[in-house]
């Protein structure tokens, strides 16, 4: 059964209570959805998690991905799923 989206979270104030970078913290979930936030510094080898679905959204930030087959240069408020 679904839920309703109960309260909001602002992204910005979440990521000023913390500092250290790749240690995700759930800014909100919604069933068995999360909403997770990372700081990120340096390099970051992307992974996958076979049986979730995620979606990576850049706040402030530039990121390049190497994928096998491309490369993919995300700037600020890009997306990637």
């Amino acid at each position: 059964m679904s839920q309703a989206i109960t309260r909001t979270v602002n992204v910005t104030n979440t990521f000023a209570r913390f500092s250290n970078h790749l240690n995700p913290k759930v800014g909100t979930q919604l069933n068995e959805l999360a909403a997770k936030l990372l700081k990120l510094q340096d390099e970051f080898i992307r992974h996958q998690h076979k049986m979730k679905d995620e979606v990576s959204l850049m706040v402030n930030a530039r990121v390049d991905i190497r994928l096998s087959d491309r490369d993919l240069h995300l700037q600020e408020a890009g997306i990637e799923a």
